[in-house]
C-alpha cells in the first residue's frame, strides 16, 4: 500500500503521511471526519482530487451522502464545482458541501503557488455569495485507482485522505457510476 507525502501544516519540510483507505474504509473515515467538522461548525466542506476520470468519484459521492443521511440525519450536497454554489439562494446548517471534481491530479504546491491556498479562496468566495461564512475546504479527499495513479513526480498529493478504488474501472456497471 503506498503512502503519500504532504508539506506539514506551517509548509516545512517535515512530512506527514497522508493516511490511505480501501474504498469502504474511506467512506467511513471521511463520514467520521464530516461528522467530528459539523460538530463544531455549521458546514463541512469536502473536496475530491482525482488521479483521473472513472475513479469513483460519484460513486463515493453517493455512498457518504446516504451514509450521514441514514445514519446522522445530516443533508448534504454535491457540487460538481464552485460556479455552481452561485445558483443556490441557501444552504440550510448541518449540511456537507461536496465539491466532487475540485481538483484533478494536485499536488499541495506547483509552479503557480499554494494549491491548497488557491482551492480556499475559490470555494470561500463562492459560499461567501449565499451567505455562508466559511474559510474554504476541511477535508481534502485524494481518490485514485490503482491502475490511474497519481502522477510518480507528484509525491505531495492535495489530500488529507487518500481513498484506493479497487473497484472503479472504465466500464460503466449497471446502477452504479463506481
Amino acid at each position: 500500500m503506498p503512502k503519500f507525502e504532504e508539506i506539514g501544516e506551517l509548509g516545512g519540510v517535515e512530512n506527514k503521511v497522508i493516511p490511505e483507505y480501501s474504498f469502504e474504509e474511506g467512506v467511513a473515515k471521511v463520514f467520521e471526519r464530516i461528522t467530528e467538522i459539523l460538530n463544531k461548525q455549521p458546514y463541512a466542506v469536502v473536496a475530491c482530487n482525482a488521479s483521473g476520470v472513472n475513479v469513483g468519484k460519484t460513486e463515493f459521492s453517493k455512498k457518504l451522502m446516504s451514509k450521514l443521511l441514514e445514519e446522522k440525519g445530516i443533508s448534504s450536497r454535491v457540487f460538481y464545482g464552485a460556479k455552481e454554489v452561485a445558483e443556490l439562494k441557501k444552504i440550510p446548517e448541518r449540511t456537507a458541501l461536496i465539491f466532487e471534481q475540485m481538483a484533478w491530479g494536485e499536488t499541495e504546491t506547483d509552479d503557480f503557488g499554494d494549491n491548497r491556498k488557491y482551492y480556499n479562496g475559490v470555494v470561500a468566495r463562492a459560499l461567501e455569495k449565499i451567505s455562508c461564512h466559511i474559510k474554504g475546504v476541511d477535508l481534502w479527499v485524494g481518490i485514485y485507482r490503482p491502475d490511474v495513479p497519481f502522477a510518480p513526480d507528484k509525491k505531495r498529493v492535495l489530500a488529507d485522505i487518500v481513498i484506493r478504488n479497487e473497484g472503479a474501472s472504465d466500464e460503466t456497471k449497471l446502477g452504479t457510476n463506481i
